[in-house]
């Protein structure tokens, strides 16, 4: 993977280039004060995720072709961020002058609906932990945020002005993607490998299970896990701090080719883990054929989790369960 280059512009270039957008960003910045007045602003990427939500994902886009082997590049939210090149401008003579951080990078949206970005979710973070968001976007309609459609790639300038007076080495700092009580995605301005966290295999009893199927009676359901894992990201949804994201995927089939199915409701699935009981965070259908369902089924747990147990038809008078481990 290339490494980022650098450079270390001289600050009066760098500051008029800026003072020019000043009167643009003014005249912007009123036009989408007027405007939010009769638009509805969604959630920015990697912060919703939505509880009972019963979904059909048979549509799913398939991941837009991102530079991620050209540009060091982490996810976050569903969002794919490559880092094109990183620099600092130095302070000016003027004693109130603070450093700038530019960051020249491309945001690829990975999954099928619009992704959105504030100031607020990229920051630069200093080698003592302080985080310094973003002050402006550039080569973006609006200087505040932005948005991405399903399987696009935005060319996006993010400029910080520190607060701080001393110039920073760039090599010490560090791009962070966060949104409050969410696990940050962050790589380093300059060099290196950005720090991924990792999704993990578990593993489940693939055996069958066959409940009557009470939609349909006298007919059964049969179903049978094909895999178990937790991730901190999955689709747009990025984990909550000191959590993590599990997904259990089983194909159902069924006599009946009747829409209404009780597996696509919450009360139908349950997981006990570290002793809690947990209802589904989402249910959904990802796929489906004559007589069968591709189902996955969603739920937060700690981030310490190794071991489950997820109850099948859990309203029902025939549950059964299946153990699920992050060993064989």
């Amino acid at each position: 993977m290339a490494v980022v280059p650098f450079s270390l512009r001289t600050p009066v270039a760098e500051e008029r280039g800026f003072g020019y957008l000043a009167m643009a960003w003014v005249a912007t910045t009123v036009a989408l004060v007027l405007a939010a007045s009769f638009v509805v602003t969604g959630t920015a990427a990697g912060n919703e995720v939505v509880t009972n939500e019963t979904i059909d994902l048979s549509e799913v886009l398939a991941p837009a072709s991102t530079p991620a082997d050209q540009y060091p590049s982490v996810m976050y939210g569903g969002m794919m961020w490559s880092l094109v090149e990183g620099r600092v401008v130095p302070r000016a003579d003027d004693p109130f002058s603070r450093p700038i951080v530019v960051a020249e990078m491309l945001a690829s949206n990975t999954t099928n609906h619009q992704l959105r970005v504030r100031e607020s979710d990229v920051s630069i973070v200093l080698p003592d932990g302080s985080r310094h968001p973003a002050t402006r976007f550039e080569q973006t309609a609006a200087t505040s945020r932005f948005s991405v459609e399903a399987g696009e790639i935005q060319t996006v300038t993010v400029v910080f002005k520190l607060q701080s007076y001393v110039d920073p080495n760039p090599a010490n700092l560090t791009v962070e993607f966060s949104e409050p009580n969410r696990i940050p995605a962050s790589m380093p301005l300059i060099g290196g490998e950005p720090g991924v966290i990792g999704s993990a295999e578990f593993f489940i009893d693939d055996a069958v299970t066959v409940i009557p199927d009470s939609v349909n009676a006298p007919s059964n359901l049969v179903i049978e896990p094909t895999a178990a894992s937790v991730h901190v990201e999955l689709g747009a949804f990025r984990a909550p701090t000191g959590q993590r994201v599990a997904a259990v995927d089983l194909d159902i089939r069924r006599v009946s080719s009747s829409a209404a199915s009780t597996y696509l409701d919450v009360e139908f699935w349950e997981m006990t883990a570290d002793g809690q009981k947990l209802e589904p965070t989402r249910v959904a259908r990802t796929g489906s054929t004559a007589g069968s369902d591709s189902v996955q089924i969603v739920f937060l747990v700690d981030e310490s989790v190794n071991e489950m147990v997820l109850k099948v038809g859990a309203n029902t008078d025939n549950a059964t369960v299946y153990d699920i481990s992050s060993t064989p």
